[in-house]
């Protein structure tokens, strides 16, 4: 608008203000509990504050699933790079990167999964099967795992489903001491930071 008295103009120019929606999945979060679990969002838009010192602007809340949590935030046009923490800094997705990032208003809502960049349920996004080598199978006492691109998490369960072994991970390879399971068939996730591998490992026979 334009104010005007005897001796000035005054000009002011408003920025478009746009509601930006948030939204990630948990459902990869390595031991997520939606029952106690918090999950926070920071990045520029915030200047990198540290994740859970803003609360109200930067806690993410459960939509109609438990494990989509979103935040709708308001933001001036630009670029923004962002990352989702899980129950504050130390939870990060990537402590050394990298990070998102979002155009606005080109984008006004995300749909990410924690600690991926890409959806990894996609069809167009399974890896070859050599990808992934898991040895020896069956297995006594260790059990090796060696992937193509760095590793993010390990998760073991039993035939319940129940997580008997977790281990985070961040090179190529990685081995499990598995000399005080019990004897049987386990399901091992193997998540990388694109992909996601399952596979079945006969243990202590």
């Amino acid at each position: 608008f334009q104010g005007v008295d005897d001796n000035q103009t005054i000009k002011a120019e408003f920025e478009e203000i746009f509601s930006v929606t948030f939204q990630v999945d948990m459902q990869f979060a390595e031991a997520y509990d939606p029952e106690s679990d918090e999950v926070f969002l920071s990045g520029t838009m915030f200047e990198w504050a540290r994740a859970g010192s803003l609360r109200e602007s930067q806690l993410l809340v459960p939509s109609k699933s438990p494990r989509i949590m979103t935040n709708t935030i308001e933001l001036t046009a630009g670029t923004y790079e962002y990352q989702y923490f899980l129950n504050g800094e130390e939870g990060a997705e990537w402590p050394r990167g990298p990070y998102r990032s979002i155009e606005v208003p080109s984008v006004l809502s995300t749909n990410d999964f924690f600690g991926y960049r890409t959806d990894p349920t996609s069809a167009g996004n399974l890896p070859p099967d050599d990808w992934l080598s898991i040895y020896p199978n069956p297995a006594h006492d260790h059990l090796f795992i060696e992937s193509k691109e760095p590793l993010h998490t390990i998760l073991l369960m039993d035939a319940s489903g129940r997580v008997v072994m977790s281990a985070p991970a961040d090179q190529n390879s990685h081995r499990l001491n598995i000399s005080g399971l019990p004897k049987g068939f386990y399901f091992l996730r193997v998540t990388t930071l694109n992909h996601v591998f399952n596979r079945t490992v006969l243990l202590n026979w």
